[in-house]
């Protein structure tokens, strides 16, 4: 695996509550950072069925609900947890720095 990447900024970390998703572009990957008992993850955002933003579905523990067909994957690993997603989520490190939540996007992750 590269070291060659960048954190991005994604949230102010007191607005993140614990349950909630938060979604935002990083140059060219739309992610989701998602709070679960005080730890952060990061995915994909879009559902690899519907195609839809995951931060605007269902936070239930660390599994996250696409809000337009209820497929389920693990914020943790991006496993798929329910039909009918197939493929899983692409995760991605995430930190607090500064008061902010960051995400590392390796170069060249489109």
């Amino acid at each position: 695996m590269s070291d060659a990447g960048q954190w991005w900024p994604v949230v102010e970390a007191q607005r993140l509550a614990d349950g909630a998703a938060f979604g935002a572009q990083c140059g060219a990957v739309r992610i989701a950072v998602y709070q679960v008992a005080g730890e952060l993850f990061a995915t994909d955002s879009l559902c690899t069925h519907a195609f839809v933003p995951l931060e605007d579905g269902l936070l239930d523990g660390f599994e996250i609900e696409c809000p337009v067909h209820q497929a389920r994957f693990d914020v943790r690993s991006g496993a798929c947890r329910r039909f009918p997603a197939a493929k899983p989520l692409r995760v991605f490190k995430v930190r607090r720095n500064d008061g902010q939540v960051q995400v590392w996007i390796p170069t060249g992750t489109v």
